[in-house]
């Protein structure tokens, strides 16, 4: 697996820059000047002109995210924000289907999530809500839905950080790969760990990408044997 970040072609960073045009509207200089929340391109909270090449520092963390999606079908992200990480995917891996959910709290994240809507079609789906319910429906209303690929970036406090990952692992089949973004936030990291001991995730490793260079960003493999024999949660 290529530990590389892959290079980019002149179709995605249209793509990217029209984004940042997206986002400029509502924070920054219309069609100028962009700042959003941190992500996989740009830096948090930063003004960037809006045809801006991706940040250097997060090098790693792009080439670790593309990999990681590589040769897997469908993703589930929660914390769609302005896309950027979902454009990531759709780009590195085609034929990957990919499922946001978001809060859209944010002026921006419509706007983004119909542009990549209008690009990819039936490859990108967006629920609007809060993670907390949408994933319990997900489970139970649209269960012909299925991911081997789920990435947690939404809220980083604690308990929905648990919530997050316990309603994912009514979705998640054996093995499915768990990928949680800023674990060096104390909440984000208490949860993942309260799993990990309970032995619902295991943690995982992507050749090449040892743990300085995820850049905090954890992954893991969800594990069904910590169903009981009776069918009951530990």
């Amino acid at each position: 697996m290529d530990d590389q970040e892959p290079e980019f072609d002149a179709e995605l960073i249209a793509h990217l820059k029209a984004l940042n045009r997206i986002i400029s509207q509502t924070h920054g200089t219309p069609g100028e000047v962009f700042r959003c929340i941190g992500n996989l391109f740009y830096d948090h909270a930063t003004d960037y002109p809006v045809d801006a090449e991706p940040y250097a520092g997060y090098r790693d963390k792009r080439a670790f995210y593309a990999a990681a999606v590589k040769g897997r079908r469908s993703v589930l992200e929660v914390g769609f924000n302005a896309g950027h990480s979902a454009l990531l995917a759709l780009w590195a891996q085609p034929g990957l289907t990919y499922t946001g959910v978001d809060i859209c709290h944010t002026a921006y994240t419509i706007p983004c999530a119909e542009y990549l809507a209008q690009v990819f079609k039936h490859r990108f789906t967006m629920f609007k809500g809060d993670s907390r319910e949408i994933l319990p429906r997900l489970a139970t209303h649209h269960r012909e839905r299925k991911f081997d690929t789920f990435h947690i970036d939404g809220d980083h406090a604690e308990s929905p950080v648990r919530t997050d990952i316990s309603n994912l692992l009514r979705l998640a089949p054996e093995s499915a790969l768990v990928i949680l973004d800023d674990i060096d936030f104390p909440g984000v990291a208490k949860a993942y760990n309260e799993f990990i001991e309970l032995g619902r995730l295991r943690p995982a490793t992507l050749k090449g990408f040892e743990e300085s260079r995820r850049q905090a960003v954890a992954i893991a493999v969800s594990d069904k044997q910590f169903l009981q024999p009776n069918g009951n949660n530990t």
